[in-house]
């Protein structure tokens, strides 16, 4: 304590033998003193500039003027206007700098409707770099201010994308039909409709949200300028899943009794993860579905068309299934089974593969031909089935069937008493098939002479072939004779 008590008494001391000095010298030299001071605080400038230097120019921005202090009943007429500024600010923040370090004003308190000049003011919202704002470009707009006008027009929504196949979208429901337009008259006489849009591209469920609605003319363009009340909506839209079909056309080939499980066309995972199979179960055709109410092998129940299998024909075979859950199973047009199979198809797996003729597994190859597999968006109707059907597919492979020749119309004579052997011409005929022709005449029918008989009941000279059957017919009434 003592030690301490010593310290304080020579502080007085200390500070006479220090200070006094000093500050004896800056009274006797005080131009000397303040031209140091001068120098150093120069110096502090010189070195602060070379280590980041500033730099002045006009900004490569535009600056949306906002209008503030607007009379309630007044509205500016005309496009918004955008101004640019001359900045001075360190080197480094130049080229960070945007329209959000900048707040551009329009003041209009206190003005009636007219036609006025009137000061931007720009004021930067950062300190950044020592930003300054030098020079406003203009610095002052030209500003019609108009008396609001107000009018309804009507709400609507504009839907973007569509839900994936096997889904429907209802009509879109606002919670209101019409909406304020508010602004200056030439502006508010532009706006024909509001329009609020609304992207349903892969949906699957019902929703309901907000939208921001825009103020569009007769073409479909956004009108500036103008307010809407109220500005957002509640847009609702109904999406359920709809129906579900696939048409198959395929060429069976039948050895012996196949076993069970036979997958001819599959998207699915393995022997028990699928989104739909068509597969052969001995002389069946086996459906499954995966819905909500099938489970993920579509087996609970699936659908059976019973002993429709019975040779090596090709087939054509349409499996259905409408809105309501209602399955059909056409077999070369015609209806074997029908059976309603609930849920719906939101528990489909989307990563599940495509595949023919065999599962995904590699172990339930289908021995057969598939000429042709359709999968449709929508529930086919008997009529279309039937059409389908009647087109057939690729008819000109496929067909056995042996088709009649094809004989060129032509007309050969010979002379009345030529003898046998006799070549009276060449017939042209050609095969659709391929196949060898071979022509062998044959006498005359009885009804060729009928015919002849008949058209010789009119009065008019036989024609050359009418008259080779009379003298033919006349040769058999001498022979019978």
């Amino acid at each position: 304590m003592e030690r301490l008590r010593q310290l304080l008494s020579d502080v007085p001391h200390f500070l006479r033998t220090l200070v006094w000095p000093v500050a004896t010298s800056v009274r006797s030299n005080v131009g000397l003193a303040s031209l140091s001071i001068v120098l150093g605080f120069a110096l502090w400038i010189f070195v602060t500039d070379t280590e980041n230097p500033t730099r002045s120019g006009v900004l490569p921005i535009e600056l949306a003027v906002e209008s503030v202090n607007v009379p309630g009943d007044l509205a500016l007429s005309g496009s918004p206007v955008n101004v640019r500024v001359r900045v001075e600010v360190a080197d480094d923040v130049w080229n960070t700098l945007s329209t959000a370090d900048f707040k551009a004003t329009l003041d209009l308190d206190g003005l009636q409707a007219g036609t006025y000049d009137l000061p931007v003011r720009v004021e930067p919202l950062t300190g950044r770099g020592g930003l300054r704002v030098t020079e406003v470009i203009p610095d002052t707009v030209a500003v019609e201010l108009k008396s609001l006008f107000s009018k309804s027009v009507s709400a609507s929504v504009s839907l973007e994308g569509a839900p994936p196949p096997g889904y429907e979208a209802s009509i879109p429901e606002l919670d209101a039909e019409t909406v304020l337009v508010t602004g200056t008259q030439d502006r508010v006489t532009l706006v024909t409709q509001a329009v609020a849009s609304l992207d349903l591209s892969g949906r699957t469920e019902s929703l309901t949200q907000a939208v921001r609605l825009e103020p569009r003319d007769s073409r479909g363009f956004v009108v500036e300028g103008v307010s809407l009340e109220p500005s957002v909506m509640n847009v609702s839209v109904k999406i359920e899943q709809t129906q579900f079909s696939r048409a198959l056309v395929i060429s069976p080939t039948v050895v012996g009794t196949p076993a069970a499980g036979y997958d001819i066309v599959s998207l699915s995972a393995d022997a028990n993860e699928r989104n739909f199979t068509l597969g052969q179960s001995n002389g069946d055709y086996d459906v499954r579905l995966r819905t909500t109410s099938t489970g993920n092998n579509g087996s609970n129940p699936s659908l059976t068309a019973p002993n429709v299998i019975t040779a090596t024909d090709l087939s054509h075979i349409v499996y259905v299934r409408d809105a309501t859950g209602d399955a059909k199973i056409y077999v070369d047009n015609v209806l074997r089974t029908s059976a309603n199979i609930g849920g719906n198809l939101s528990n489909w797996d989307t990563s599940y593969r495509f595949a023919l003729a065999n599962d995904l597994t590699g172990d339930r190859t289908w021995l057969g031909d598939i000429h042709l597999v359709g999968i449709y968006d929508r529930a086919l109707s008997a009529a279309e089935v039937d059409q389908n059907y009647s087109a057939g597919a690729d008819r000109a492979q496929l067909d056995t069937a042996n088709e009649a020749p094809i004989v060129l119309n032509q007309a050969f004579s010979v002379q009345e008493n030529a003898t046998n052997g006799t070549q009276v011409g060449t017939v042209i005929a050609s095969d659709p098939d391929g196949d060898n022709i071979t022509l062998q005449p044959r006498p005359p029918a009885a009804a060729d002479f009928r015919n002849l008989l008949n058209n010789l009941g009119r009065p008019r000279l036989p024609t050359d072939g009418e008259q080779k059957l009379l003298d033919r017919l006349r040769d058999s009434v001498d022979g019978a004779h």
